[in-house]
């Protein structure tokens, strides 16, 4: 994918990828910040969730690989808003654990498809020799 084609708004979660978000609600999780009025401006552990999203190994691939154009960890304002969008575009989703799960669950249904996809492509290998 090339950057030209990746969003750079770092509020729109069209910005990231699963893996990606699954991290951002895992780190607020482990953070403590499950309900969404904990996610706010004035909480102080969304600057070290934010840096430490953005240093993370996972996040850091993304950016290598060119899926995820971001030159700086994204701002408290940032994470905020990309929380509430993310909770008002997945409606049964009411916390920060409910985002995790979702997450979770979709990352596992995107592995398992690129699994499925390698060994399709193994099989069709092996059948044509």
């Amino acid at each position: 994918m090339s950057s030209a084609n990746v969003s750079t708004d770092p509020t729109d979660p069209s910005t990231y990828s699963k893996r990606d978000l699954l991290l951002l609600t895992q780190l607020l999780h482990m953070n403590g910040l499950i309900e969404p009025s904990s996610v706010s401006p004035s909480e102080q552990k969304l600057e070290y969730v934010s840096r430490e999203w953005f240093d993370h190994a996972s996040t850091q691939l993304s950016i290598q690989q060119g899926s995820l154009n971001l030159e700086e960890s994204p701002s408290v304002d940032d994470i905020c808003q990309l929380y509430e969008r993310l909770l008002s575009q997945t409606p049964d989703c009411k916390n920060t654990t409910d985002l995790a799960n979702y997450f979770y669950y979709n990352r596992m249904d995107e592995l398992q498809s690129k699994i499925d996809a390698g060994k399709k492509k193994v099989s069709d290998i092996l059948q044509t020799q």
